[in-house]
Formats: C-alpha cells, structure tokens, sequence
C-alpha cells in the first residue's frame, strides 16, 4: 500500500455511485448536454420531453394535446439535480397532465395549461426542493381531433 494511499471503506460505494452517476448522463435523452447555461446571469433552460395529453369527454378520448416545455432553472448548479430526477419528474408530470385531462369539462373547454404549469412548478419543489425551478415555459401546444372508432359515434 502506497502511504497517504489507505483503502478507504467506502470507495467500493463511491465507484458504484460514479459509476452509475456516469451510466444515468449517458442513457438520459441528454438534459445536462441540452441545457442552455450561461455564465453571465442570464437564464438556464432544460427542455422536456414532448408531453401528451389524452383529452376525456366523459369516457371518451376527444382530443389529443401535445406539449413543448421547457423548465427555467435557478441556476447552473440545478442542471445535475434536474438530470438525476428526471424520472421521477416526469412520472409526476405525466399524473399531472392526465388529470387535467380528464378534468369535467376539458374537452369543452380546453386544458388548463396554467393549472397544470402550477402543478408542475409544485411537483419541481417537492421533488428537486425550492428555488431548484424557477418557471415551467411552453414552448409549444398543438392539437388533434381523435376520430371515433368504426361504428361509434
């Protein structure tokens, strides 16, 4: 053994976690690689995964809504908090998008979009802590009529 060198008893833990820290940055769709991040002070922006929403009237799909967000972040320093939460984020934002959804009235009225940015901002406290995110932006929404199926009306 090389002095100054001792085994240290958590290295077998520390490499695990590296290890797997290194596997989760390259199977994740790239947040870290596509994260928008500035040293001046201006804005970081993590762009999320297309999100689609089944719109329900009553117990049929009428629509089809479909989601380009992006999460502003507090900092350069969020961007790895973001990343390893990713799945957990995007469980919880999938619930929260399939139930405005299925809200009474959505597919007359349409989604509320700003219901679901809150729920979201909310879903990004509880999992990643406060202040992580700062606003959840759409990008885009696009709509799409479903068509019944054959002998339905």
């Amino acid at each position: 053994m090389v002095p100054g060198m001792e085994e240290d008893r958590h290295a077998p833990t520390t490499r695990r976690a590296l290890l797997l820290g290194l596997l989760a940055s390259a199977l994740a769709p790239g947040a870290v690689a596509r994260a928008q991040s500035f040293s001046d002070g201006r804005p970081v922006f993590v762009p999320l995964d297309r999100i689609l929403v089944s719109v329900f009237n009553g117990e049929v799909v009428d629509r089809h809504e479909m989601l380009l967000m992006s999460l502003e972040l507090s900092g350069t320093e969020a961007i790895t908090k973001v990343q390893l939460a990713m799945p957990r984020l995007q469980d919880a934002f999938t619930k929260i998008w399939n139930r405005v959804g299925t809200a009474p009235g959505a597919a007359e009225r349409g989604i509320d979009v700003a219901a679901g940015r809150a729920a979201m901002l909310a879903a990004c406290d509880r999992i990643l802590g406060t202040g992580n995110v700062v606003a959840v932006r759409m990008l885009a929404q696009s709509s799409r009529k479903v068509r019944p199926p054959a002998g339905r009306s």
